[in-house]
C-alpha cells in the first residue's frame, strides 16, 4: 500500500500549518505607498523609498534599505535599530552610495543589517521599533528616523 494512501488528508493539511511560517512584518509609519512594494517619504528635500522590514517569525536577522534619489554625492555614515532591547548598530557592508555627475540625479542605496543569532523576530523588534538612519549629503550630515508598526 502506498504510503500517501495510509495519511489522513487532515494530518496532512496539519503538518503543512505546523510547517508554515505566517511572518512578522512591520510597515513605516506616515509614509505613502509607492510602486513595487514600496514606501515613500520626501525627508528635508530629498526623495526617500524603502520597503517593510521583518521575515519569517523564526528568522533572528532584520534587514532595512532606503533609497535616496540625488544630485549631490550620498555616503552612508550609519544605521541604528531602536527597539525595546536597546540601540543596535548595524552593518552597512551592503550600502552603495552615489556620486552623481554634472548635476544627474542618482539614487544611492543605504542598507543596515543586524543579526541576533539567539532571538527571533517578534523579540527583536518588538511592536515599535525605529531605525535612525544618518548620512553624508554632499559633506553635510544628515539624518531621519523612521517609526514602524505591526501591520
Amino acid at each position: 500500500m502506498r504510503f500517501a494512501a495510509r495519511v489522513p488528508p487532515l494530518a496532512v493539511a496539519f503538518l503543512f500549518l505546523l510547517a508554515c511560517d505566517p511572518g512578522y512584518r512591520l510597515h513605516p509609519v506616515a509614509w505613502g505607498p509607492a510602486k513595487d512594494f514600496r514606501y515613500e517619504r520626501d525627508v528635508d528635500g530629498l526623495h526617500v523609498t524603502t520597503r517593510d522590514i521583518g521575515g519569517l517569525l523564526g528568522e533572528s536577522s532584520v534587514s532595512a534599505e532606503f533609497a535616496i534619489t540625488t544630485n549631490r554625492p550620498v555616503r552612508p555614515v550609519r544605521m541604528t535599530l531602536i527597539a525595546a532591547g536597546g540601540r543596535f548598530p548595524g552593518d552597512l557592508s551592503n550600502s552603495r552610495g552615489s556620486s552623481p555627475h554634472e548635476g544627474r540625479e542618482e539614487v544611492a542605496s543605504l542598507a543596515g543589517w543586524w543579526s541576533f543569532p539567539d532571538l527571533m523576530l517578534p523579540q527583536i523588534l518588538g511592536e515599535h521599533p525605529s531605525i535612525e538612519v544618518v548620512f553624508d549629503y554632499g559633506g553635510e550630515t544628515r539624518s531621519f528616523v523612521v517609526h514602524y508598526e505591526k501591520e
